[in-house]
């Protein structure tokens, strides 16, 4: 049994360019879009208006639903990995105003090639998503699930008001404990292990969600060299 918590975090790149041209800003934008056909363009540009910002804003309306609900995992379900970033960002804000800590684990199901190759595909797919039904059964409905790539799982805690680390030790041993619990796959049965790094918020370098995930990333690597 591998746990490994990290605490520090390094910068990301990532940017959010999919929320720029929401739906709600070209709403708000209308006024300033009419005016400026206008002036630039006279009544043609009035028109112009008229016409295309209907098909703009039918164009955008899918943005303003869920999109976790139409990216999700076909495999597993679960959310996708821009989900957990955002949930993580949310759950920092958070904690800066309160007493309250959050958490993020990184696990990953050992010697899964090795599965696959005694086993075969279809019994790695009914691995992983047994695994991942395993995880949410343990989870509360604000935390957040996601796989990341094939045997290695996400997860962002919303924030408690208690979160030390020896609560987040236990927290990462129950984890292996749901895994490593035998789970009869067809004709046979698999025991799976599984290794588990984690970080918390409290010398986070750059507090977003993805340096979050990185650091916990981070964690789960040295774990499994250890």
């Amino acid at each position: 049994m591998r746990v490994e918590n990290l605490r520090i975090g390094q910068s990301s790149g990532r940017g959010v360019l999919a929320h720029i041209f929401s739906l709600p800003l070209i709403l708000s934008l209308i006024p300033l879009i009419i005016l400026a056909g206008y002036f630039v363009f006279g009544e043609g540009g009035l028109l112009a208006a008229a016409l295309g910002l209907p098909l703009a804003i039918s164009l955008l309306l899918p943005l303003g639903k869920d999109r976790s609900a139409t990216t999700r995992d076909p495999l597993t379900g679960l959310s996708p990995k821009y989900v957990l970033e955002e949930d993580l960002d949310k759950g920092l804000s958070n904690t800066l105003r309160s007493s309250k800590s959050s958490l993020c684990v990184v696990l990953q199901i050992d010697d899964f090639g090795a599965s696959i190759d005694r086993f075969g595909v279809a019994a790695g797919d009914a691995l992983l998503r047994a695994v991942a039904e395993r995880l949410r059964q343990v989870l509360r409905s604000e935390d957040t699930l996601t796989q990341l790539d094939g045997p290695r799982f996400a997860i962002g805690l919303a924030p408690l008001h208690r979160m030390d680390l020896d609560q987040a030790l236990q927290f990462a041993k129950r984890l292996q404990a749901t895994i490593e619990a035998p789970l009869p796959l067809d004709a046979t049965t698999v025991c799976a292990t599984a290794s588990v790094g984690f970080a918390t918020p409290i010398r986070l370098e750059t507090r977003n969600g993805a340096a979050f995930l990185e650091a916990a990333e981070t964690a789960l690597h040295v774990a499994r060299r250890a």
